[in-house]
């Protein structure tokens, strides 16, 4: 019974985020990252940064990808990690020290 509420529980937040993501801009997916993480909710988190990433084709903000590398890392999901730092290195704002923090934090694990 437990395995059903927790299923059904995920399916609602699922269908959610999905309906949110039709309208969302770069801006709100930082804020909607960031209050998911603040939740410890990096699964959730992750999921949005895919479904963005997978329904505009737009390079998501430093912010966006500092929340990212951030759920990576509590996750202790270094791969995906790396995969992301790759997969945005040439679009990376060097000058942003919040990101460069998240990649420190997530390359030094």
């Amino acid at each position: 019974m437990l395995k059903n509420v927790l299923f059904n529980r995920f399916i609602f937040h699922s269908i959610h985020i999905k309906k949110s993501i039709k309208s969302i801009s770069s801006f709100n997916l930082d804020i909607q990252m960031k209050k998911l993480n603040d939740q410890n909710q990096f699964n959730k988190s992750l999921l949005l940064f895919d479904q963005y990433k997978n329904k505009f084709d737009k390079i998501p903000s430093s912010k966006s990808l500092t929340q990212a590398l951030k759920a990576c890392q509590k996750l202790g999901d270094f791969k995906r990690g790396h995969q992301i730092i790759e997969e945005y290195s040439s679009q990376l704002n060097m000058n942003d020290s919040h990101l460069l923090t998240s990649i420190i934090h997530l390359l030094s694990k």
